[in-house]
């Protein structure tokens, strides 16, 4: 007996189960449970379940039922869950329209203590931010990993238009994989220009926690960052992965919104990186504009795979001080550098 072979369950069975405190029902892709009986379930702890679509979706987030739960895993597509366990608070959304064409879905309502959000085969708003007023009210503050796959529409994930433009603040994993109409992943509309709102302030260290990033796919991205953005909210990036980026031009892109103490400084740091991984991203001119150089004191692998514009690696594994003058030597953790004969002889 397999739990994906229940085709319905009886009406009114579950609201005899007044004791329960684990229900798994995400692999019951075509079952549906009325919002109603899953809230009657009080002592529930743990739950898995497959919506059939976003309406039914939204009437049980609505409910704030899984404010009581330990963990959950709130579903809608035909993916089968194979974890054996619940590891945590999961919402994995597949197929549908929230990016203002013909046969909109609408609007989504997440969690707010959601801690995993995956998205797959969807179109998206231009901004992640504006995908539910859970992400666009910056409610979501437990969320840890965020992985988006294969959706149409999104630009960028994050703008930052005010002073208080959302953003996950715990976010630890950000996985990326064929988003086509991603440009950048963060957008600044009229921040840091006369009259607009400033630059996030440094202290604020709105991805401090953001440990991996990976971006496949992504066949109009341009840049990762900003000297600015990885100076003050991304020094705590451990891996680095880019694969298959065809128009990705710089890793760190200088922003004509510098300030001058920015500008003038030629060193970036990302104090705790340790893998730095770059395949197939064949227009990818500089790790860093206007000279400057990446200092990585932690980095122990560099990937280069088919970068055949990739002519300099400015990169150093010796500790700066802010002054830019060499502070106590770190032993090297540098262990392997892979890449092709050809571009290693370029160097």
């Amino acid at each position: 007996f397999f739990v994906q072979d229940i085709k319905c369950i009886p009406t009114g069975l579950l609201p005899n189960l007044s004791h329960l405190q684990c229900l798994r029902l995400d692999d019951c892709i075509n079952v549906d449970i009325p919002t109603g009986e899953l809230v009657s379930l009080r002592q529930l702890e743990m739950l898995g379940v497959n919506f059939s679509d976003l309406h039914k979706f939204n009437s049980y987030v609505n409910s704030q039922h899984w404010q009581r739960l330990s963990h959950y895993r709130l579903q809608i597509g035909d993916q089968c869950c194979y974890d054996s366990l619940l590891y945590c608070r999961q919402v994995y959304i597949e197929h549908f329209n929230l990016n203002g064409e013909e046969e909109q879905d609408e609007g989504i309502v997440l969690p707010t203590n959601m801690q995993e959000l995956e998205i797959i085969n969807g179109c998206l708003p231009m901004s992640l931010s504006d995908l539910s007023p859970s992400l666009k009210n910056n409610a979501s503050s437990d969320l840890e990993r965020c992985r988006i796959f294969d959706c149409k529409g999104i630009e960028h994930l994050w703008s930052f238009t005010t002073t208080t433009s959302p953003v996950p603040q715990n976010l630890k994993t950000l996985v990326l994989r064929s988003l086509p109409n991603l440009t950048s992943l963060f957008k600044f509309k009229g921040v840091g220009t006369e009259g607009g709102p400033p630059l996030p302030p440094s202290e604020s260290r709105i991805f401090s926690n953001l440990k991996l990033l990976s971006v496949s796919y992504c066949r109009n991205l341009k840049y990762l960052f900003t000297p600015c953005l990885v100076k003050h909210h991304f020094q705590n990036l451990q891996l680095i992965n880019v694969f298959n980026c065809p128009e990705l031009e710089h890793i760190i892109l200088d922003d004509e919104e510098e300030d001058e103490e920015d500008k003038g400084n030629s060193i970036i740091t990302f104090l705790k990186l340790k893998i730095f991984q770059l395949t197939i991203v064949p227009k990818l001119k500089s790790i860093c504009t206007r000279t400057k150089a990446m200092v990585c004191p932690r980095l122990q692998k560099i990937h280069v795979y088919r970068c055949p514009m990739l002519k300099r690696l400015p990169l150093s594994t010796m500790h700066m001080d802010d002054n830019e003058q060499r502070s106590q030597a770190w032993s090297t953790a540098l262990k392997k550098i892979n890449g092709e004969d050809e571009w290693w002889d370029l160097l």
